[in-house]
């Protein structure tokens, strides 16, 4: 059996997402009381993806953005999603995240993230149906993983040691919890795949099966860094269709 690569017969794809999206990644210089300042990467993997694979890729990737504000976004851009092939969607890393300022304050009270899990299901498959609409293809990515060291680090910074002792108390007294809670959003996305018959890409795999997985991250745990995004390229390139 012949094995296509997912992209071969592409001419132009759309993608929607969040900043691992658009490229972002950290910058050298720190604001701050440590806080990484941002930028982006002429090396994203969107950026990566469109040179090897010779097609033209629109990148509507936003810093900050959930699956949520995704559908809006999808909704304001339906001429050009209906003028491509496909439509990559990345979406997770924002929507499975807490107000941190608010546990350090107060752990004891309950704390909901962004998007809910149920939230977040119904509006990615909302997300799905409106692509479709249109006659383009969506493709799902999965989520690269979490380096949960690094994000307790992160957003943490600034913080009193009481507020630090806070979030880790709210966290079980754990901080892989941060990873294990991000992971549930991912293997979601995995079930809305199968529910909704749509395409998934995993990048998760690519960063996991390196030893030196939190070196593929920048300084905040969240947002890989360029080699992070070589490899994301990678696998996008590589997806095949049997």
């Amino acid at each position: 059996m012949h094995i296509f690569r997912c992209f071969d017969v592409m001419k132009k794809i759309i993608s929607f997402g969040d900043s691992v999206m658009k490229g972002i990644v950290t910058g050298k210089n720190k604001e701050k009381q440590g806080r990484c300042r941002y930028e982006i990467s002429k090396s994203g993997f969107a950026t990566l993806c469109a040179a090897k694979l010779g097609i033209e890729l629109d990148n509507y990737g936003k810093f900050g953005n959930t699956v949520v504000k995704g559908v809006k976004d999808v909704s304001r851009h339906l001429k050009q999603i209906e003028g491509s092939n496909a439509a990559l969607l990345e979406f997770g890393g924002n929507d499975c995240n807490f107000d941190w300022n608010s546990i350090a304050e107060n752990p004891e009270i309950e704390h909901v993230p962004q998007t809910t899990p149920k939230q977040f299901s119904e509006s990615y498959k909302n997300l799905i149906d409106k692509v479709r609409e249109t006659g383009c293809t969506p493709i799902i990515l999965s989520l690269p993983p979490i380096d949960s060291s690094k994000f307790f680090s992160y957003v943490c910074s600034g913080f009193t040691r009481e507020k630090r002792d806070n979030v880790l108390k709210w966290l079980g007294g754990c901080i892989y919890n941060i990873g294990n809670w991000h992971e549930m959003y991912n293997l979601e996305l995995y079930k809305i795949a199968a529910a909704q018959g749509v395409r998934i890409i995993d990048i998760t795999t690519c960063f996991l099966s390196r030893k030196n997985c939190p070196d593929l991250f920048c300084d905040d745990g969240m947002h890989p860094n360029e080699e992070g995004h070589r490899l994301i390229s990678d696998a996008i390139c590589s997806a095949s269709l049997l």
